[in-house]
C-alpha cells in the first residue's frame, strides 16, 4: 500500500540505458541483424541498448522539448560548422565512409529515438555498421547528451549534419542537468508526502484501538 518510489527507477539521460530489454526481445531487432548470420554477436549485444517503453518515450519527449533538431538546424543557424550529403545512389561503403569521416568516436554513446515507444542507445560505431537499417524510408536523428552535435537524415536521402554548437552547450548542458534535478525533487517530494500520510494512518487512535481490541 506504502510502496517506496526509489530514486534509481527515476529516468535520467545519465542512467537511461538501464531501463532497456533485451535486443532479441525488440520489434525493431531486425535493424541490427547480420545480413549473413541473421543474428546479433555477443559484442554487438553490448554496444546497443533497446530502450522498455517508459525510456524511449522518456528520450522522445527530451528529444522534443530542447528542440534539437528544429528549422534552425536544418537552415545551418544551430552549429557553426554544417554538412549537407546526398546519400542517394551512394554505394554502402560511401556511406559508411561519410559517416565515420564525421569523426566521432566509436566508443561514444548516442541517442536514437525513433518513434515514442521505440528508441536506443547504441555506439556510433554501431550506428555505421547499422546504416542501412537505420536510414531508411523514415526520418531519423541522433545526438549525445553534450548536445554540440546533431545528425538528422531525411528520407529523401539528404543528411545533414552539425556540429560546434553556437549556443553555449555548457549552457544547455546545465539545463539539462537542472530539467532533471526538478524531476528528481519532485519524486522526492512524493515519497516524502507518502511517508507522512503513512505515519498519520498509523498513528491513528482508532486504528490502535482496533488492533488492541484483537488481542
Amino acid at each position: 500500500m506504502f510502496s517506496a518510489i526509489k530514486m534509481k527507477d527515476i529516468i535520467t539521460l545519465e542512467n537511461i540505458e538501464q531501463f532497456s530489454v533485451p535486443i532479441e526481445e525488440h520489434p525493431l531487432k531486425w535493424m541490427f541483424l547480420d545480413n549473413e548470420t541473421s543474428s546479433i554477436s555477443d559484442e554487438h549485444k553490448d554496444q546497443i541498448f533497446a530502450l522498455n517503453s517508459q525510456a524511449a518515450n522518456f528520450l522522445w519527449n527530451v528529444e522534443s522539448q530542447f528542440k534539437i533538431f528544429g528549422k534552425e538546424f536544418f537552415q545551418g543557424e544551430f552549429f557553426q560548422d554544417n554538412i549537407k550529403w546526398n546519400s542517394e545512389d551512394k554505394s554502402d561503403q560511401e556511406i559508411k565512409k561519410w559517416l565515420y569521416n564525421l569523426s566521432i568516436p566509436f566508443s561514444n554513446k548516442v541517442f536514437v529515438s525513433i518513434q515514442p515507444a521505440w528508441g536506443f542507445i547504441m555506439t556510433w560505431k554501431m550506428v555505421i555498421k547499422n546504416h542501412d537499417g537505420l536510414f531508411r524510408a523514415n526520418d531519423q536523428t541522433i545526438w549525445d547528451k553534450t548536445l554540440n552535435w546533431g545528425l538528422a537524415y531525411d528520407h529523401n536521402d539528404e543528411f545533414y549534419f552539425g556540429k560546434n554548437r553556437i549556443y553555449n552547450s555548457d549552457i544547455e548542458s546545465e539545463k539539462l542537468a537542472e530539467h532533471n534535478r526538478m524531476i528528481q525533487e519532485a519524486m522526492e517530494q512524493i515519497e516524502k508526502n507518502k511517508n507522512i500520510k503513512r505515519d498519520k494512518f498509523l498513528q491513528n487512535p482508532y486504528l490502535i484501538d482496533r488492533n488492541k481490541s484483537k488481542e
